[in-house]
């Protein structure tokens, strides 16, 4: 069972600052059951899209996961594009990035079925950076 510190602080935040719900990125359909089912109505979920299917060009993999977003209670996805991917290539050009041709059934998919797209341009390490 997972601690609900973190949602219990949040909503009281939420519901203090009158706001009606708010965004969780989700990288599969039992966090986001798991966390609707505690707190419904309360959260908009976005599906986290693999980075590895998507720098690997496991473009059919990606499409199944859009095409079932919907029915598994997702609103948006989400993928991180950064110069970090260039750490996961092996076998591919450094020059690959998200305006790849190769990527783009990926947002025609995403345009077809209806959903937004969160994009994170930035490398997590960059968040926790000591360095001024």
């Amino acid at each position: 069972m997972w601690n609900t510190t973190y949602f219990e602080a949040t909503l009281k935040e939420q519901s203090q600052l009158g706001i009606e719900s708010q965004l969780i990125i989700a990288h599969t359909p039992g966090i986001r059951n798991f966390i609707e089912d505690h707190y419904p109505g309360k959260f908009v979920f976005a599906k986290y899209l693999s980075t590895k299917h998507l720098i690997g060009l496991q473009i059919d993999s990606v499409l199944a996961e859009i095409k079932a977003m919907r029915t598994e209670g997702f609103s948006l996805a989400k993928m991180w594009a950064a110069p970090g991917w260039r750490n996961y290539l092996k076998d591919m050009s450094k020059d690959f990035h998200i305006t790849d041709p190769r990527l783009a059934p990926v947002f025609q998919c995403l345009a077809e079925e209806g959903f937004p797209l969160l994009l994170h341009l930035s490398d997590p390490d960059t968040y926790y950076a000591t360095d001024p």
